[in-house]
């Protein structure tokens, strides 16, 4: 890990000694988009499908150079996961067949990363120090933290006796880590002003410390999937 961090130094303090002159050297953005999840591996409960559920952030940038930029992310997620339980036997062993259940992971998933990342700017031609667009990839690493109350939702059957089974499955609060690459495009329609799209999948490793089942959920990673789109200001 040392030896990353002192190469990733390296590198911007290179690129920085070759950078050409830029009027903005800050960039804020606000994004919002969705996210969907892997099955968690490790917990008790997975589900099968992964819906796309919805994502929040702001991140803040500083460019080292035209080529180079460092800063932090602030991402808020939901992670749920969907399958069916079942089959179910009602009252008098009535076949009820399966039903619906949620495996709420995480509501939300608060993400606080460091990013790197690469720049290719496009400028305009009569002004060689205001980019007008850019592409840009990078690596992510930082924390999370999943907050959750840990609880289950019921439903209640008619058929036509009435029948009560769990709907919905909350995990408990955890804390980890989390490893990703972020690949996005940048068009600004003023010299401070402009849109952004991204796109990012990362790894999770959460600890939780969940007492139910044996502490089946103490430990378990996942991957997801985010495309956001938001505003991008420099200054």
């Amino acid at each position: 890990m040392r030896s990353v961090i002192l190469t990733l130094v390296i590198l911007f303090t290179v690129s920085s000694a070759f950078a050409q002159y830029r009027s903005q050297d800050n960039e804020i953005a606000v994004y919002y988009g969705e996210n969907t999840t892997t099955q968690p591996i490790g917990g008790a409960y997975k589900g099968t499908k992964s819906p796309w559920s919805s994502l929040g952030g702001v991140s803040y940038h500083r460019m080292l150079s035209d080529y180079w930029q460092i800063g932090g992310d602030v991402t808020i997620a939901r992670w749920a996961t969907t399958g069916d339980w079942g089959p179910i036997q009602g009252p008098y062993g009535k076949n009820l067949g399966y039903k619906p259940v949620t495996y709420m992971i995480a509501d939300p998933a608060v993400t606080v990363a460091f990013q790197a990342n690469r720049v290719m700017p496009f400028y305009l031609d009569f002004d060689p120090s205001f980019v007008r667009s850019q592409f840009y990839y990078g690596v992510t690493l930082g924390a999370v933290f999943t907050a959750n109350d840990g609880g289950t939702t019921t439903t209640t059957v008619k058929t036509p006796e009435t029948f009560i089974y769990t709907s919905q499955f909350d995990f408990q609060n955890g804390k980890g880590f989390v490893v990703g690459v972020q690949a996005g495009y940048s068009f600004f329609l003023t010299e401070h002003i402009g849109l952004n799209l991204e796109l990012a999948p990362r790894f999770y490793e959460v600890f939780s410390s969940d007492p139910r089942s044996n502490y089946i959920n103490k430990q378990y990673h996942l991957a997801t999937f985010t495309a956001a789109a938001g505003f991008r200001i420099r200054f």
